[in-house]
């Protein structure tokens, strides 16, 4: 008997579909499919919101099929719009194909894995991954995302790169993660980190393949956009790196060149359709809240948030952890993006 797979995305909580839904689920498709619940062969349920792929008679798959096509243009007809338009809804259907089975039951077809979506994390001035704590690992986990800490070398009595240099390494880094045209991104830069963030997105104009087709979301976390007033002094200041701190006076020609990309790159179609967030913390005395503004006339304060503090959170439901996973997910990341899985 002929066969086809089936590829499902449902926009539901995995651990509780795995636990709690998954035997109902399956009887209640194959009655909808018109198809016996013994029939359904190599089924597989993985963390993807949640993507369920099985093989099953073709007759029920391509009926399947039909009926969640029908029940998403509201071409239901009338004797079977009740009973199954209330099936796609109760377990929140976004995605319903099917492609024929092989004998071995894989499909020839679209890979049975969801595009991861990652999220990137870049630190500031003389820090590294510790700079934001728990909030990758919060994020990962609240967003069902992959995070992943970018280092650079910035050490206050060590030689470290120029700001120009590491924002062409990370452009580099994070083409070296991506493993798919599909995989979305998103960017988080603390402090000296948006700087970074904001020369490397602003190169994209040059590139052969920018990055604006994986990168959705960038978030700046009290980032001296404009420039610090403590680069003017700090650089005066025996033991602290130069090459990093004379990026960041107000007055460098790198900072102005930078400002002038990132403008040039934002009036361009990628950078119109990424979201930029600032975010600043009202009790910083590093940054003024007006200058980790930005340019984003929605900028978000964070109440008591100081220049540290503000990126590390102690606990999940800490507001920078709610305030970037909104974020995420508003631009169609983690569980946000489940309906819009190709």
């Amino acid at each position: 008997m002929k066969s086809r797979r089936i590829s499902i995305v449902l926009d539901r909580d995995y651990s509780d579909f795995v636990s709690l839904q998954q035997e109902r689920f399956i009887d209640e498709l194959s009655d909808i499919a018109g198809a016996e619940r013994e029939s359904l062969r190599n089924v597989r349920v993985r963390k993807a919101c949640v993507l369920f792929t099985a093989d099953m008679d073709e007759a029920a798959a391509r009926r399947l099929e039909l009926l969640f096509r029908k029940h998403k243009d509201g071409t239901l007809d009338e004797p079977e719009k009740k009973e199954i338009a209330a099936f796609f809804s109760k377990y929140n259907f976004t995605f319903c194909k099917t492609v024929p089975a092989t004998a071995a039951g894989r499909p020839p077809g679209p890979p049975t894995t969801a595009p991861r979506h990652i999220v990137f994390f870049v630190h500031g001035l003389t820090g590294d991954k510790a700079s934001f704590g728990k909030l990758p690992e919060f994020i990962q986990d609240e967003c069902d995302c992959v995070a992943v800490n970018y280092e650079y070398p910035s050490k206050r009595f060590s030689k470290s790169p120029s700001i120009f240099f590491i924002a062409n390494n990370l452009d580099n880094f994070i083409r070296n993660e991506i493993r798919s045209q599909h995989e979305r991104v998103a960017l988080v830069g603390h402090s000296m980190g948006g700087v970074i963030l904001r020369d490397m997105l602003g190169r994209q104009i040059f590139q052969e393949k920018p990055l604006d087709a994986h990168v959705k979301m960038a978030a700046f976390i009290a980032s001296p956009l404009n420039g610090a007033w403590i680069a003017k002094f700090a650089k005066h200041l025996p033991g602290v790196e130069k090459n990093q701190i004379k990026d960041l006076d107000p007055s460098s020609p790198y900072l102005t060149d930078v400002t002038n990309r990132w403008f040039n790159w934002r009036n361009k179609k990628g950078g119109r359709e990424i979201k930029i967030h600032s975010i600043y913390g009202d009790a910083d005395n590093i940054v003024d809240p007006a200058v980790a503004a930005g340019d984003d006339p929605h900028a978000i304060a964070i109440l008591g948030g100081t220049h540290t503090d503000i990126a590390k959170p102690k606990q999940k439901d800490d507001e920078i952890v709610k305030t970037l996973r909104r974020l995420i997910e508003e631009a169609g990341l983690g569980r946000g993006g489940c309906s819009r899985l190709p």
